[in-house]
């Protein structure tokens, strides 16, 4: 897995925890992009995370946006509200009705793949809640702590388009936590993913 690392810090991306945004300041700031076997054996980890369904919801909505979706649910960025109702409606139905955790020509991709799954040889990882308010601060301590300080803020956070914004908000409104984790497929393959996220 790659990894961005300086002074025996490393930090390993993962996809729709702002990783584009931290993959680019560390680099404006001098961090080296690596493989994390090449990294010393007393080197520090740490990742950014979000709330489990949080980051669900947010993969979901990438994968559509990038076409991993059905061609019909390419009506969803149109302007029929009707239409666009009636296929969130169907992702409801396949999703949490029929306790399948995607349709069948949906697959969990990078952008949902499980913590559990992408951060499981990293036993010693520190994983920074995005969402708990001072996730900056604790991410500068880390920093502090191995000499190193952030001087360049200049690249500007990574935002989605109003399309794409209003399409999550969309799919958040329907899979929300209760929901998702009453599909016992979800729950199987994320229950650890909340684990992670509520020890750290």
């Amino acid at each position: 897995m790659h990894c961005y690392v300086k002074n025996n810090l490393a930090y390993i991306p993962v996809p729709k925890c702002a990783s584009t945004y931290y993959s680019n300041l560390l680099q404006a700031n001098d961090w080296q992009e690596c493989n994390t076997w090449e990294l010393e054996p007393n080197t520090k980890l740490f990742t950014f995370i979000l709330n489990p369904t949080t980051r669900f919801v947010k993969g979901l909505t990438e994968d559509l946006f990038e076409g991993n979706y059905p061609k019909e649910i390419e009506g969803l960025i149109s302007n029929d509200i009707t239409y666009r109702a009636n296929i969130l409606k169907t992702l409801k139905t396949s999703i949490l009705e029929q306790q399948t955790i995607v349709p069948e020509s949906i697959t969990v991709t990078t952008h949902t793949i499980p913590y559990s799954v992408m951060l499981k040889d990293y036993k010693n990882i520190t994983c920074i809640r995005l969402d708990c308010g001072s996730a900056k601060a604790i991410f500068l301590k880390l920093c502090k702590q191995h000499n190193i300080t952030i001087q360049d803020y200049s690249v500007n956070a990574h935002i989605s388009d109003t399309p794409k914004l209003e399409f999550y908000n969309a799919l958040a409104n329907v899979f929300t936590e209760d929901a998702l984790r009453a599909n016992r497929l979800y729950d199987l393959l994320y229950a650890e993913d909340y684990n992670i996220y509520n020890k750290s």
